[in-house]
Parts: structure tokens; sequence; C-alpha cells
């Protein structure tokens, strides 16, 4: 990495800058109770400095423009908009509570992250709430990076300071392009067709509502998460490593199995159904190596019969090879493809 000064920014000549094709699926899909965005939470310990971590905030969003500008419409085209008002932070002293609401981002009138920082005398929670439009999973860790590295750099008490990754203008620029045109993928015209005649012609089940919960209960419950136990991490990772899969290839057996058992256990003839499980993927190239923070991201989808899932080590298998020939191949641009030739 090269050390670099903590205020460079990239040119405001980009701006306004066109929103890509994926950009705008994301901003499209933003919903107000499903609203497109995700949220990262770091926990710190010891002294905190506000003034300090404000400061450092700003100049990390200086490094990082799509996460401090606004979507506005240009002669009918949509296009980021650098916004000219301070970024606040949010700052709480409970550290428990943070309401659904403040989980929306209104691109239109807010930027592409919100920050809150929350404090009890045991450490400081910071809450960042991202845009999918504004940023992917790996810009947001390298936003977070800049900020974290910033404020070491201006409370460092000695020479060891970190260092900060180099952006470019000309990376922010080619975030749209689906490769590299000097390693342009393998394509298949076959895979095309398959791809388009699975889309077009499996029409995939929904899940079953419970036979005896109400409706009251089903929102309530709408959403439900689960933390691996480091332990549980372990076992599947070793598991992955026995079979020469990828541990996603079994946590995505798992979501299939788990779709299916539970259409049968309501009465449903899964065996007939068909499933259809949408993945977002990276587009990320070695061009994309000095990118600000953006998201570079496709879908893939994966088509199933019910007749074809089961429990088992073949299954994992199956469905490892066919993960392998999208993400190796353009199939995984496909979804972006099509996004492209229908908005002409």
């Amino acid at each position: 990495m090269n050390k670099i000064q903590a205020g460079q920014t990239i040119s405001p000549d980009c701006f306004p800058l066109p929103l890509t094709t994926f950009e705008k699926f994301m901003f499209a899909d933003d919903r107000p109770g499903y609203p497109m965005t995700f949220v990262i939470e770091i926990r710190l310990s010891g002294d905190f400095r506000f003034e300090e971590f404000s400061s450092a905030c700003s100049s990390a969003l200086a490094r990082h423009p799509l996460l401090c500008s606004h979507v506005s419409r240009i002669r009918g085209k949509l296009y980021w908009t650098k916004s000219h008002r301070p970024h606040d932070i949010e700052r709480d002293l409970d550290i428990d509570s943070l309401p659904a609401s403040w989980q929306e981002i209104d691109l239109t009138t807010e930027t592409g992250v919100k920050l809150r920082v929350s404090e009890d005398d045991q450490e400081t929670l910071v809450t960042f709430v991202f845009h999918h439009a504004a940023t992917d999973g790996i810009g947001a860790i390298r936003f977070i990076g800049d900020v974290l590295g910033i404020y070491g750099i201006q409370t460092a008490e000695n020479d060891e300071v970190p260092e900060l990754h180099s952006l470019s203008n000309e990376a922010l620029l080619a975030r749209g392009q689906l490769w590299d045109q000097a390693s342009v993928p393998d394509r298949s015209w076959k895979r095309t067709l398959r791809h388009m005649l699975e889309f077009s012609t499996c029409f995939p089940a929904s899940i079953a509502k419970p036979k005896t919960a109400s409706e009251n209960s089903l929102r309530e419950h709408f959403f439900v998460s689960r933390q691996l136990n480091r332990k549980l991490h372990s076992r599947l990772k070793n598991r992955a490593h026995q079979l020469g899969v990828h541990p996603n290839d079994i946590y995505l057996s798992c979501y299939f199995f788990t779709m299916k058992a539970w259409n049968q256990a309501q009465g449903r003839k899964a065996e007939r159904e068909s499933y259809r499980v949408l993945i977002p993927t990276s587009l990320r190239t070695s061009q994309h190596d000095q990118l600000s923070a953006a998201n570079v991201l496709s879908m893939i989808l994966i088509h199933l019969t019910g007749s074809k899932i089961e429990n088992s080590t073949h299954f994992i298998l199956n469905l490892h090879r066919r993960m392998s020939q999208i993400l190796n191949t353009a199939d995984s641009r496909f979804l972006v493809r099509v996004l492209q030739i229908a908005s002409r």
C-alpha cells in the first residue's frame, strides 16, 4: 500500500456521475418497508475521542465520494451528484437501541451512508448504515478501514501510523465495466439460452405459511437471523475442505433443503415445486483495486426442482460444480447484461 495524505480526495470533475446498471437496480428496488441498506457495527474499547473520530469520518468520506452523494434526475437520467452539506454523526447514550426507521436511506435527499455513535462506560458502538446503490460489502469495509486508519493517524502518540490504500478516478469511472477487456471470461450462447429458458419457464414456489400462525406473528418474525458460534463455523469449514467445496456451497445446499422441507411439512407437494435463490456475486477484477466505495456486484439465479434437492454430499458437490461454472465464466454477468438490454 502507498502512504498518502488522509485528506486526498477523488476529483470533483467526475460529477455528476451516471449510475451504473446495477446501481439503478438497487435504487429502484428500495422500499420504505424493505430498505435496500445493510448495517455494519464496530465496537471500540478505551478512550474514545469523538471530535477526532468525526474529523476522520469527514476525511474518509472525501476519499469515497459515492457515500456522500445524492441521486438526482438530470435530463431524464439518474446521476450521482455531490452533497455540499456537512455529514452529521448521530450521537446517542443508548447503546442497545437502533430505530428501524433509521435503517432507511432516501438517496434523493440523503447520502449513501449514515453514522451513529453510542457510548457507555464499557465501550463505544459505531453503527454504519450503507445503501446498496452506493457500495457493496467490500467497499464498505474499505471505507471503515479508512475511517479507523485516519482516526489512528490523528490520535497516534508515536511515529507508527496506519497506511491508507491509494485510490484513483479511473477506477471509479470504470466501476460499471463487466470485465477487464484484457481478460474477458469464457462466454457461451448455449449456457446463456439455458439461463434464459430457466428464468422464463421455472416459476418458483412461495414459502408456505405456518398452519397455525397468525398474520401478526408472521409480520413480527418475518426476518430471522442466527449467528454461528466458532465451533460450528469451524466444523463447516472443515467439512467444506474435506469435500473440496466452499463453505457457501454447504450453506446454499442447507438453504434449498430447508425451503423444501418446510413446504413439505406444511402439506405442500414439494417434490413437484421449483425453487429459486438469488445470490449476490462480486464482479471485481484487478481494475478495481484502487476503487473507492462502490457496488460492483451482480446477482445469479439458481433454479432447482424439489425432486433434485436432497440432504446429501452428492447434492452439495453438484451445487459446487454449478456455482463454479457460473462464477468462473461470463454467466455471473448475465443479470446485469439483461438489465442493460432491458433499459435501452
